[in-house]
């Protein structure tokens, strides 16, 4: 049986892939994702700059 996800519990969704962003661009503004992050930017700062902010995470 599987468990239930608690009340109250969102989850965030954050679109990553190995092409660009102007590959995807209109999928991703059609998407319920809170932004993208190419794999070369990936790290745990561009995840936090991409929540905090508007969706788009420098490329540091």
């Amino acid at each position: 049986m599987a468990a239930e996800p608690a009340r109250g519990v969102s989850c965030v969704i954050i679109l990553i892939s190995t092409h660009a962003r102007e590959d995807f661009e209109e999928l991703i503004a059609s998407s319920p994702a809170r932004g993208f992050l190419p794999k070369s930017a990936l790290s745990a700062r561009a995840i936090r700059e991409l929540l905090d902010g508007d969706g788009q995470a420098s490329a540091t």
